[in-house]
């Protein structure tokens, strides 16, 4: 339940991953306890969308409310990490930001050391 911080109503939730080829799997293995409603953003950073059913293979429908590609490749001089695609979402629903918005990297095994 994301009822908290005195708030009357249940919490929103995005979860935003910066994405450029890699296999999201992890997301169904590693994020066993989303939240009622919880969206999950995808901005894409090589301009190469998941098909449907790839994406579907890797994420099953009721794990997330929502699940949304959006297309966001570098151009020019502009940052190729996921800065970028997490300033996008920033500024693009600065008016409609979620109550709380977790951020991703497509990779975390580099990053992170999950147990096992």
């Amino acid at each position: 339940n994301t009822k908290c911080f005195g708030m009357d109503t249940v919490a929103r939730v995005d979860f935003v991953v910066a994405h450029c080829r890699e296999d999201l799997g992890w997301l169904t293995k590693h994020l066993q306890r989303v939240p009622l409603g919880a969206r999950l953003l995808i901005y894409e950073k090589c301009g190469a969308p998941l098909a449907p059913d790839v994406l579907a293979a890797q994420l099953p429908a009721e794990q997330f409310m929502a699940v949304w590609q959006i297309d966001r490749a570098d151009v020019g001089a502009a940052r190729g990490d996921e800065c970028s695609a997490y300033l996008t979402h920033i500024l693009g629903s600065y008016e409609n930001l979620a109550d709380f918005t977790i951020f991703l990297q497509s990779d975390p095994m580099d990053h992170l050391h999950f147990d096992s």
